[in-house]
């Protein structure tokens, strides 16, 4: 074998472990006899439409929040920082904390481009995670008033208080965010890591907000999918409870480790958990957690396999 062909056989070993990931999810999914019966049958094909623009709208936005990301040391295209994003679903799905998934994002890059794209995805997904807990920090008042959260002890505020805790939270995550790319900044300046010049410099604060922008939008489309899923799986009279704890689960899973192949059982567990409180349907409740994913992680997964074992 010719020496540059050698680079293919971790691709091919990557591409190889997702599909198996992949499978392994599929076959030991154990609600497949029973979808057939909670398909709401007059409005399943219209769900499905939905879901398709959803998951198109989330892997856009998340493609744009990654060409934001690549803008601030680099010149990047839609189209590439879109198989960027597939490429590290792939290498973050096979490793633990999915903490492959920068080494997949900056493959495309060029070398010299590669530090300050490792820094960049990092800051990305932690200001994801912050987003996470920010809404679900601003929705946990309205939670607990509402008893969708059993406490040994009452709460009862009033929607002033509720509207002061939202605004303190909001603030605090911004605070907390400005500080941690401060420390990031200053600590990066003072190594020798072989970042583009321009990195810092170009990364103002409106870059930031329509990197924000791109997140919140992101997160909230995360969250209807999870809406959409739950009606199209017959769980009725959700209304507002679902949108309620739906933060509180897309936190709560970022929160907990999760492992190589045993992150959808976590996420089922944990669904099962919050969700119990608005259906006793454990099975709806793993069927709309198992298709989110399938729709969200599998899928770019796969698409992320071809790329590798097809990249010249």
């Amino acid at each position: 074998m010719k020496s540059e062909k050698w680079y293919r056989i971790p691709y091919l070993a990557i591409s190889l472990t997702a599909f198996y990931y992949v499978g392994e999810k599929l076959i030991s999914f154990e609600q497949w006899d029973t979808i057939d019966k909670k398909l709401i049958t007059n409005s399943w094909g219209i769900l499905i439409i939905i879901q398709v623009a959803l998951w198109t709208l989330n892997i856009g936005l998340e493609s744009l929040r990654w060409q934001t990301l690549l803008n601030s040391f680099t010149k990047a295209n839609f189209i590439d920082a879109l198989k960027m994003v597939i490429t590290g679903f792939t290498t973050g799905s096979i490793t633990p904390l999915k903490a492959g998934e920068p080494g997949g994002k900056i493959i495309l890059l060029e070398k010299e481009e590669r530090a300050s794209g490792i820094l960049v995805s990092v800051w990305g997904s932690y200001l994801n995670s912050a987003v996470l807990f920010l809404m679900a920090s601003t929705v946990l008042p309205f939670a607990l008033s509402a008893g969708l959260i059993n406490l040994p002890f009452a709460i009862d505020l009033s929607w002033y208080s509720y509207i002061i805790i939202a605004a303190g939270s909001l603030g605090f995550n911004y605070v907390i965010l400005y500080y941690f790319f401060k420390q990031i900044k200053k600590q990066v300046r003072n190594t020798r890591w072989a970042l583009k010049p321009r990195l810092f410099n170009s990364f103002r604060p409106k870059n930031f907000l329509i990197l924000l922008l791109y997140t919140i939008l992101r997160v909230v489309v995360y969250n209807f999918q999870l809406y959409i899923w739950f009606i199209f799986f017959n769980v009725s009279d959700l209304g507002v409870d679902l949108l309620l704890l739906s933060p509180l689960y897309f936190a709560a899973i970022t929160l907990i480790p999760a492992m190589f192949l045993f992150d959808l059982g976590i996420r089922g567990s944990v669904g099962i958990f919050i969700f119990s409180v608005i259906s006793d349907n454990t099975g709806a409740i793993l069927s709309a957690i198992f298709f989110l994913w399938f729709l969200n992680v599998a899928i770019p997964v796969l698409w992320g396999s071809l790329l590798l074992t097809s990249r010249k």
